[in-house]
């Protein structure tokens, strides 16, 4: 615990404390979640109703939410930043899935060309999933 001001603030969660013997004392169980940061995922209901939040804001429909801003903006409440985190976050998933189909294309043809090189004499369960999944692999994408 510190000391501010005349009274003590819990380090965890700064709860107000009381003072026994001199000793810092907690006036509650200190259990607490983290502070949110504004760093969390924007889920993609929350984007939707965001979103919303703008069009209700923009049309001025009245009994609607607007959106939610402050100054200083707030990046845990505001709903102007948390749109731009869900965007931020949809472009890098985006991103990444570009580059893992690119890989999975890559080896997809590294696949072909290896199985183009294979002897037919291979004994193979002509009837089994093996077969199937050989011609599968050999048909372009």
């Amino acid at each position: 615990m510190s000391k501010q001001t005349g009274f003590w603030l819990c380090e965890k969660c700064g709860a107000e404390g009381s003072v026994e013997n001199g000793q810092p004392t907690p006036l509650h169980d200190c259990n607490p979640t983290p502070p949110a940061t504004g760093e969390e995922k924007v889920s993609h209901d929350e984007a939707e109703t965001i979103a919303l939040k703008f069009i209700n804001g923009h049309l001025r429909n009245y009994g609607k939410e607007w959106p939610r801003t402050s100054i200083p903006a707030d990046p845990t409440r505001d709903d102007d930043l948390r749109l731009m985190r869900y965007i931020r976050e949809q472009k890098a998933t985006a991103s990444t899935l570009a580059a893992m189909r690119e890989d999975n294309a890559v080896f997809a043809q590294f696949i072909r060309e290896l199985l183009g090189t294979m002897p037919d004499e291979i004994s193979i369960d002509k009837d089994g999933d093996v077969a199937e999944a050989l011609a599968r692999a050999k048909e372009p994408t």
